[in-house]
């Protein structure tokens, strides 16, 4: 009914390099980038949060935008023994910005949520596995993850509700 509409362009690419060291051993460098599509609000340019003076500080937005993922990834995949061991892992550096965040507070919205976009975040993580065939029938798997997570900027939802500008 409001006919509400938007329009994003952009490029986005992922290449991979790969080098066998060995017939055993492969190594590999990846970057590739990535998004979730915006959208819109079914309650977008509702009025709400209350202050003090009764007034409603903020409109829920109409529309939210894309987030951006880009991922820097160094690899590794390996067997041993005749192919009975194998270990294989990845250390990777990943910037996500424009994250898509949901809002759901019944008491000051309704019985609704909203999206909006917010923080930029910077992971680095290391992942790994290991896949032992011990014996016929017999196989041994493990695996770990370890990853660090750094908010890189704090937006916050300030009043913009345009009545009370001035005020």
């Amino acid at each position: 009914a409001q006919n509400l509409h938007n329009t994003e362009s952009g490029f986005k690419s992922r290449g991979n390099i790969t080098w066998h060291v060995t017939p055993d051993t492969m190594v590999y460098y990846t970057f590739s980038q990535g998004f979730r599509p915006g959208g819109f609000n079914q309650n977008g340019n509702s009025a709400h949060g209350t202050g003090p003076d009764g007034e409603a500080q903020f409109l829920v937005p109409s529309s939210y935008a894309s987030d951006k993922l880009t991922n820097n990834e160094i690899g590794w995949k390996t067997e041993f023994l005749g192919h009975r061991l194998q270990w294989n892992g990845a250390i990777y550096k990943e910037t996500w910005d424009n994250v898509q965040v949901a809002f759901f507070n019944p008491g000051l919205v309704g019985n609704i949520f909203f999206n909006t976009n917010g923080q930029n975040f910077l992971i680095k993580g290391l992942e790994t596995s290991l896949v032992a065939r011990v014996a016929t029938g017999l196989t041994l798997q493990a695996a770990g993850s370890w990853n660090h997570s750094r908010q890189t900027n704090s937006p916050e939802l300030i009043d913009n509700n345009p009545a009370l500008a001035g005020l």
